[in-house]
């Protein structure tokens, strides 16, 4: 298994940095391998909801279902991706933690490689992690420009 984490400390309070993440539509303006995300049925996030997404890495584009596995309000949020993406079975996991006024937000990926991926895990975990820590840096900076 694959197994990244990026962690930041954003100057937003748990309700609005949880808030922000929660709602799909606004995954690609921080997640940038994200073209489109949204869930199914409509409405809010929480259990018995998917997430459906598509992806652009490496060059190519493809498609992603997940299911919302855990929802904690202002706490935690894991979305397990069904059946293999890229030859991959991922699981996102959001943790939101109280830090003074802020937020100190995680971002775990844990990915279980098959087939011709698993040759490559050793550079895939390179690439994960150094995109994992894009993400976090990059919702850090979308969460606190000025309005």
């Amino acid at each position: 298994m694959i197994s990244v984490a990026a962690t930041v400390d954003i100057d937003r309070p748990v309700a609005e940095v949880f808030g922000f993440v929660a709602d799909p539509a606004n995954e690609s303006s921080w997640h940038t391998d994200v073209v489109t995300a949204r869930l199914e049925p409509a409405g809010p996030a929480g259990p018995g909801r998917q997430l459906h997404a598509t992806f652009r890495s490496m060059g190519r584009t493809f498609a992603g279902v997940a299911d919302v596995a855990t929802f904690e309000t202002d706490r935690r949020i894991v979305y397990r991706f069904r059946g293999r993406t890229m030859g991959m079975e991922p699981t996102v996991s959001y943790l939101f933690e109280p830090a003074g006024n802020g937020t100190t937000f995680t971002r775990q990926l844990d990915v279980v490689p098959h087939g011709l991926t698993r040759i490559a895990a050793p550079l895939l975990r390179l690439m994960m992690k150094k995109n994992n820590r894009t993400f976090a840096r990059n919702l850090k900076q979308r969460l606190e420009a000025p309005r």
